[in-house]
């Protein structure tokens, strides 16, 4: 794989992780923070990795049924897996663009232990 497979691959995942928070969060605003915030930093974010490429909303890997949180706990773990393969692409590198792809990466998963027991206590729900 390339940097732009690994790069829009991550961007991808998170912006469906997006429009899975979003749709949650119309009907619990417990996730309204979590949705402000992730937009905030996928937009610097593309910025800082320079990915300007358009994402086809109707190609994305998304379902919204009965396990709705699942889905998002599911997307969210998809994500950070695909920022973690972006981030070691980068390492491959050398130089600085680890660093500049480890911010991404660590927002995440850090973010995601910190919301991983409201949405499964939301799922409980």
């Amino acid at each position: 794989m390339i940097e732009s497979d690994y790069k829009y691959e991550t961007f991808k995942s998170w912006s469906e992780l997006l429009i899975l928070l979003e749709v949650q969060a119309l009907t619990n605003e417990l996730l309204l923070e979590i949705v402000k915030l992730h937009k905030e930093k996928f937009k610097r974010q593309s910025n800082l990795q320079d990915f300007d490429k358009q994402i086809n909303i109707e190609e994305s890997d998304i379902f919204i049924g009965t396990n709705n949180y699942l889905e998002i706990i599911y997307k969210w773990q998809e994500t950070i897996i695909f920022s973690y393969k972006f981030l070691q692409y980068a390492r491959s590198r050398g130089g600085t663009y680890g660093h500049k792809v480890g911010c991404l990466w660590k927002f995440l998963s850090d973010n995601f232990e910190e919301n991983q027991k409201t949405l499964t206590t939301l799922q409980k729900t």
